[in-house]
């Protein structure tokens, strides 16, 4: 009779740590399934149709508002970065500056400037 309840305690041990491993890894799924749809979430489609119009010394900057992430779904944009470079393929661009609107000018002498806008979605 005492091996029958060593053997018991020996099985509820091991119940109880497979049990508990089980929540670990129910767990784990539940917050890498977050992660997964944080990223899928806040990750904006680029802006698209940007025109570019000289008016005196500004630069005056417009695209469409970004209203969906790169799978289409609806995303609420924070703001928008607007950077620069003198040269097309450079490998170190300039924040020039921020807006929440969908455009921005820029007070500029007669340098040739090439611009990058990037959308930042709400986390």
């Amino acid at each position: 009779m005492y091996r029958q309840i060593e053997h018991f305690s020996h099985q509820e041990e091991m119940m109880k740590k497979i049990f508990i491993i089980s929540i670990l890894i129910v767990l784990c799924f539940a917050l890498i399934a977050e992660e997964l749809k944080a990223i899928h979430r806040t990750e904006p489609k680029a802006p698209e149709n940007v025109t570019i119009r000289i008016s005196g010394d500004s630069v005056i900057i417009e695209w469409d508002p970004v209203i969906v992430d790169i799978y289409g779904n609806p995303i609420t944009i924070a703001y928008y970065n607007i950077y620069y470079s003198t040269r097309p393929n450079s490998p170190g661009w300039i924040l020039l500056g921020s807006t929440t609107n969908s455009t921005y000018t820029e007070i500029t002498g007669d340098n040739k400037r090439f611009y990058i806008i990037r959308a930042y979605s709400m986390p």
